[in-house]
């Protein structure tokens, strides 16, 4: 289903990209469409309501418009352009912010408005506040 390359190799099906993300053994790209993932899934970090590894992009459905994304280890954060922040994926250690350590196949929001960046780490995410302080989602 996957398949290396030692040269670069142009994703097929997406235009138009503004960011990308790289995670573990998964990949976000965010356009005017909105937020795309494929790769792998273990732990449902493709956003899609399954575990099912994609080879090929997917748009991630139920999210507002998206102005920023971020690739954690196994989760994806993103930033709306209402200053929320959603996430989904693993969350054993409750890196998604939602106040479980419940994994999240589809995309959960987790902070209303208030955030000007988002940041997902290897098992924690962060959030840049309009008041320049940082919370931990």
């Amino acid at each position: 289903m996957f398949r290396g390359s030692q040269t670069p190799t142009k994703v097929a099906g997406l235009s138009n990209v503004t960011a990308i993300a790289a995670g573990y053994q998964y990949s976000m790209a965010l356009t005017d469409a909105g937020v795309w993932t494929w790769g792998l899934n273990f732990y449902g970090q493709l956003g899609q309501g399954t575990t099912a590894p994609s080879s090929t992009p997917m748009l991630v459905g139920g999210l507002p418009a998206v102005e920023a994304i971020d690739a954690g280890l196994f989760h994806a954060a993103v930033l709306t352009g209402a200053g929320g922040v959603w996430s989904w994926g693993h969350n054993s250690s409750g890196q998604l912010g939602d106040a479980s350590v419940m994994q999240r196949e589809s995309p959960v929001s987790v902070l209303g408005s208030g955030a000007s960046s988002v940041s997902a780490g290897g098992a924690h995410s962060l959030a840049l506040l309009d008041d320049e302080t940082v919370a931990i989602v």
